[in-house]
């Protein structure tokens, strides 16, 4: 919720070590060096000192999220020579909205905001590792809410008493910011954040049963949004609806596939006594057609497997008929809708089939689930345009493989 929402910073756990089990001697040494520059400010040091640790142990979250830490305090000290928000491992900016606010504040442009988008998209290319749920949601935040904005015509009058009953929030004073809420939704009963917000402050007081149908309707009302479904999803957890919640997660993964609401859907699952498995497998190569996406020269390049060749190959074949959010248009080659759905397909026909990481792939496909497997299952932000047209356009069919997935 609004209160316990990390920010960019948070997530980077500063202070759990690396063992010699998880990496070499030699790069123990260097990480823990990398730490002593850190400390001291010298982050372009620690940087150069991590860099190349992480490109030889790439699905290492914990070494990510170093990594990631390092490029943001840089990237801050590179771009802002003014005033500016300093967020620190212990603090807890909390909200979305703050988020939001930090991520435009912070990520302007240039050189070295590229850079840190990379390293996000990477390590959520190579990790699934909860630890690292902020990397989706600043992906998120970035790219994909700015495409759906709220609140765009709100009077003054109405901003006012909100950013008093932001103030009482964050004072802790609940039944105070949901009077205020509720002021301002009087003058402006369309205020989404205000709305929101009104319920937040009733989950905050785990007045459960008010804030549910709040964030129900914020929900319904703007379907591309995953906060307020991710919001519904922890109200019915705390009244321990665990199958509604889990209907509610599985809703929450069709508008935006992070590791969150996977980990809630695992969490809801075990509590009816059942297991669930997204079947997960790291990427180990950029994504084929995507705005602003990872080029191939910008990875390790040794990490990416032989048979990941066949991939690549296929865009070559299919590109004609392919638009620029990689949608297919009316060809002969498929009956995929999708670039992702038919460059697997390609791969799965050509690369040997006793490879164990394909293993998946193939019982996907033998069950007609492939397209569903490799854009939800396998979501990556680079192919949100694609994840986002088969879940609008097979929604059933959506719905129905996320419950195969509850065993």
């Amino acid at each position: 919720m609004k209160t316990n929402l990390l920010t960019l910073t948070v997530l980077l756990f500063l202070g759990a070590g690396i063992s010699q089990a998880q990496i070499t001697k030699k790069d123990v040494k260097h990480f823990n060096k990398s730490i002593k520059h850190y400390n001291k400010a010298k982050y372009e040091k620690a940087l150069e000192l991590i860099d190349p640790i992480v490109l030889r142990n790439p699905n290492n979250a914990t070494l990510w999220a170093y990594n990631i830490e390092y490029m943001y305090r840089d990237y801050m000290v590179a771009s802002s020579k003014g005033s500016y928000v300093i967020v620190t491992s212990t603090g807890d900016l909390g909200s979305a909205k703050m988020l939001q606010d930090l991520l435009n504040a912070a990520l302007g442009g240039g050189l070295k905001k590229r850079e840190l988008l990379n390293s996000l998209r990477q390590c959520t290319m190579y990790c699934d590792d909860p630890s690292l749920e902020d990397a989706h949601r600043i992906l998120r935040a970035e790219f994909v809410d700015k495409k759906y904005p709220v609140d765009t015509g709100i009077s003054e009058e109405a901003k006012e008493i909100y950013a008093e009953a932001e103030q009482q929030f964050w004072s802790k004073n609940y039944n105070d910011a949901a009077e205020l809420y509720d002021d301002a939704l009087n003058i402006e009963p369309d205020y989404y954040k205000a709305r929101l917000y009104l319920g937040d402050s009733y989950y905050s007081l785990k007045e459960y049963e008010r804030a549910a149908p709040i964030f129900a309707e914020c929900a319904e009302r703007f379907p591309d949004l995953l906060e307020p479904q991710k919001y519904y999803a922890d109200a019915l957890e705390g009244m321990e609806e665990w199958e509604k919640a889990l209907d509610a997660s599985i809703e929450g993964v069709l508008r935006f596939p992070g590791v969150g609401m996977f980990r809630r859907m695992e969490e809801y699952s075990e509590k009816m006594g059942k297991e669930f498995d997204r079947e997960w497998i790291p990427r180990l190569c950029p994504v084929n057609v995507a705005s602003d996406t990872i080029e191939a020269e910008d990875l390790p390049l040794e990490y990416i497997p032989e048979y990941w060749k066949y991939y690549f190959e296929a865009k070559g074949k299919i590109a004609r008929y392919t638009d620029k959010e990689g949608i297919l248009t009316s060809n002969t080659l498929t009956d995929y809708s999708t670039l992702e759905a038919y460059c697997w397909d390609y791969m799965l026909e050509r690369a040997d089939e006793d490879i164990e990481e394909l293993a998946v792939a193939r019982e996907m496909k033998e069950d007609g689930n492939l397209e569903a497997y490799v854009l939800i299952s396998l979501f990556h932000y680079d192919l949100f345009d694609q994840f986002k047209y088969y879940v609008t356009n097979s929604k059933e069919e959506s719905v129905a493989y996320l419950n195969s997935l509850v065993k």
